[in-house]
């Protein structure tokens, strides 16, 4: 693993001379922030029924990582919002417990609108009753502060049908600052 260099001493072109804190400040902290963006991911870690032909956010339990405050485990648990304005490159899995017949969607949400987002949106068949994961993006979304995304699951089997974990995978949504 790499080390970040510190900022060194300088004389600007005016003459003045610039500490190694006020080149931290004007140019070491960009460097932060650049290395480690606003961003989270986030995961449900037990099954969650999906009622039939009806969108449903997933309800996330775990976050893997969240350096922006942007998912709560206790209130609105479904939704990542953004506190930092910019771009966001997001992407989200949903698998599904096994069914015979019908699609499954994965379905990234903006503000709750209940459309998704362009290219936010990934439907497959059922493929005759193996579980599957169904998977969105990665797309870039532009988002203000206070806008949140959601990850909304919908299938058509015919009765209700449950997330799973195939192999370890779990529902997750990740979204990354990825520029202004």
């Amino acid at each position: 693993m790499g080390t970040v260099p510190t900022p060194l001493d300088w004389i600007a072109a005016d003459g003045t001379f610039i500490t190694a804190a006020i080149g931290q400040a004007g140019v070491g902290d960009v460097l932060d922030f650049l290395l480690d963006p606003p961003g989270t991911q986030v995961r449900r870690t037990t099954a969650q029924s999906i009622p039939n032909n009806t969108p449903t956010a997933i309800q996330f339990d775990t976050e893997d990582s969240d350096n922006d405050a942007m998912h709560s485990t206790i209130s609105s648990t479904s939704r990542l919002t953004c506190n930092t304005p910019g771009r966001f490159l997001v992407f989200g899995t949903i698998p599904y417990d096994g069914g015979t017949t019908g699609t499954r969607e994965a379905r990234i949400v903006k503000n709750g609108s209940g459309a998704s987002v362009s290219g936010g949106r990934f439907l497959i068949s059922a493929p005759g009753g193996a579980a599957m994961v169904a998977l969105v993006g990665p797309i870039e979304v532009s988002m203000i502060a206070n806008d949140f995304l959601e990850l909304f699951a919908v299938q058509t089997n015919g009765t209700s049908l449950t997330t799973t974990a195939i192999n370890g995978i779990f529902p997750l949504f990740r979204a990354r600052w990825c520029g202004p």
